[in-house]
């Protein structure tokens, strides 16, 4: 329910994306879930979906956005049974510029960050 009312492609776990990080070159610097920073937003989705006349404008948008809305509550339910996380990856990728117009300064390696 989460994915479809999210509007999200499959999820995966932090472990399954940190695993693909590595496959793909990068360092893994630090995970860490953030789920109870996080978890409030969803109490307090809860109180604005409450709304009647959140619901009338939702009807008159479409099943998607009602789809929407009801996963708010999935989402919530997530969060409290500890099935679902949010998390942070930062991870560190060196690349070999050799034959890419190589700089000399760095010795040919470029130091690039992503932070998922």
């Amino acid at each position: 329910m989460i994915e479809e009312g999210m509007l999200l492609p499959r999820l995966s776990t932090l472990e399954e994306y940190a695993e693909w990080l590595q496959r793909q070159g990068f360092k893994i610097i630090e995970t860490q879930d953030i789920s109870r920073e996080s978890s409030k937003t969803w109490d307090i989705c809860l109180d604005l979906i409450a709304s009647p006349s959140l619901w009338r404008l939702a009807i008159t948008h479409g099943k998607d956005f009602l789809h929407f809305l009801r996963a708010f509550q999935s989402m919530r339910a997530g969060f409290s049974s500890k099935t679902f996380i949010f998390g942070i990856i930062v991870a560190e990728k060196v690349r070999n510029l050799e034959g890419e117009g190589q700089d000399k300064q760095s010795g040919g390696y470029q130091k690039m960050s992503a932070k998922l």
